[in-house]
């Protein structure tokens, strides 16, 4: 079991250390991905805290594949950036 998995673990059964390890190693990643697609600072970071808050919600029915986390953020992050568009149109 690698660490990133061992964190999910932790962060499943409500370890918040762990929950906090995952977003400081996250959070910049899934960020810089969200600000690359919005290109509005505000935007990027109210979107990235939507992200981590939906993956959190549903951190207890995640399982953990070969796939790694970030890929899973990084899905989350892709849907409210198109959830954004869909939702503000594109000026």
């Amino acid at each position: 079991m690698t660490d990133e998995n061992r964190l999910i673990t932790k962060a499943k059964e409500g370890d918040r250390e762990a929950l906090n390890s995952l977003i400081l190693h996250y959070w910049q990643p899934i960020y810089r991905l969200i600000y690359s697609k919005i290109g509005n600072e505000d935007d990027a970071k109210e979107l990235t805290q939507e992200t981590f808050m939906k993956a959190f919600r549903s951190l207890p029915r995640y399982k953990i594949l070969d796939v790694p986390f970030k890929s899973y953020l990084a899905r989350i992050a892709i849907n409210a950036v198109t959830d954004f568009w869909r939702k503000n149109g594109r000026a």
